[in-house]
């Protein structure tokens, strides 16, 4: 009989579970661990919920917060428990004073907590990779950031965490008695930065549009603006070439080098602006790279004979440099040697470059087709076998020619 009247008793007992859960944790205060810490309740149900019994277990302790006998959390309403001293050490002193103050002790990494009553556990929210399955429910949540909480999203309860509870800056509901507190949540998705207008600022002729021209063996400085808003980076990209523009939140600039040897012909340069969140916004500007004819050539005076090289650091071993940006062919000629007791023709200077050889007792047109940026060896060599002994001087000319 009396096992039967005790049964009767609990099927009235008024039913919690799942009624009361855990709405915000703040395990992780910017000030004191001893006094910072806080959990928030929410009731869904319809009735008042008697607390009385209940309890918050932790890592630390399975009875980490019993609630005092009486506590009730009203329908619809919320319950603010918090570690010993809140009341003075609490990050915010303008944030509600907590229904109840007990010491508790919340872990900051991997962690979590579980609310029990005396029908069995009502609630767990968890955080980061916790190692006790009571103190969550699912995948833990994110951990938050110090002084951040996490907060239950619209109430919701999936039974997981991870989907549960997202970081918020702490808000705790209005104290019994002061108001209803409707809780808003929205998502605010960032927009990748608007560009406004891109101008390229080097203009090197009259013509409509924009001319830019090369730089015989280096770089055309291309000057960029940009007004843009929302952005972290910008930076203005041609192909494999890139420079990063600098500004004040609203117009950025920046000068993009083109080298010698890009082809000649019309280009879109674009201007990428990437915000925090890594959203990309991309706006192009055209421009037209003019046609470059030059040549480089290391030697300025050589002593007799000379063998050439393929490097331009070597003064006395003649290199040719195609330096513009299309192929080119190479004009030779000499002049006669003078000297005290004489002369010496053209005809005694040789030359042998690319697999050519000759003399030039006449102007030579040498099909080398040298690409651009492409180098090549030049032998020079005077025959002065029969000429009278003494110091002679004179020229070889090198012009370049469009293939």
């Amino acid at each position: 009989m009396k096992l039967a009247l005790l049964l009767c008793a609990l099927l009235f007992l008024p039913s919690a579970l799942g009624a009361v859960m855990i709405s915000q944790v703040l395990y992780d205060p910017l000030g004191t661990e001893s006094g910072g810490e806080a959990v928030e309740l929410y009731n869904s149900a319809g009735t008042t919920v008697n607390l009385s019994g209940w309890w918050l277990a932790t890592d630390a302790s399975a009875r980490d917060v019993a609630f005092p006998a009486g506590a009730e959390l009203s329908p619809r309403g919320f319950y603010l428990v918090a570690d010993a001293g809140w009341a003075r050490l609490r990050d915010n002193l303008t944030w509600q004073t907590a229904d109840f103050e007990e010491t508790m002790t919340l872990g900051n990494a991997n962690s979590g907590l579980a609310l029990y009553s005396p029908l069995g556990r009502e609630d767990a929210a968890g955080w980061g990779n916790p190692m006790d399955a009571e103190m969550y429910e699912g995948t833990a949540a994110a951990a938050a950031a110090p002084g951040m909480s996490l907060r239950r999203r619209a109430f919701a309860d999936t039974d997981d965490n991870a989907a549960d509870f997202f970081e918020s800056y702490p808000l705790w509901s209005a104290a019994p008695g002061t108001g209803h507190i409707i809780l808003l949540e929205i998502t605010v998705e960032e927009n990748a930065p608007a560009i406004g207008s891109v101008m390229l600022l080097t203009d090197d002729l009259s013509a409509a549009g924009i001319q830019l021209a090369p730089v015989p063996g280096g770089n055309a400085l291309l000057q960029v603006r940009a007004n843009i808003s929302g952005a972290m980076v910008v930076r203005a990209v041609l192909g494999n070439i890139s420079a990063e523009l600098t500004g004040n939140g609203t117009q950025y600039e920046g000068i993009i080098g083109i080298p010698h040897w890009l082809v000649p012909g019309n280009y879109t340069l674009q201007v990428e602006a990437t915000s925090l969140a890594n959203l990309t916004a991309i706006a192009a500007a055209s421009f037209e790279y003019l046609e470059l004819l030059a040549m480089e050539v290391d030697a300025g005076a050589l002593n007799g004979s000379a063998l050439g090289d393929l490097s331009l650091s070597t003064p006395e071993r003649p290199t040719l440099r195609n330096s513009g940006n299309i192929p080119l062919d190479l004009r030779i000629s000499a002049t006669q040697l003078e000297g005290g007791a004489g002369s010496i023709p053209p005809s005694a200077v040789g030359f042998t470059i690319a697999g050519l050889s000759g003399t030039l007792e006449e102007e030579r047109l040498l099909p080398l087709s040298l690409l651009p940026a492409e180098m090549v060896a030049l032998d020079l060599t005077v025959s002065a076998r029969g000429y009278p002994a003494g110091t002679y001087a004179g020229s070889v000319l090198l012009v370049p020619e469009r293939s």
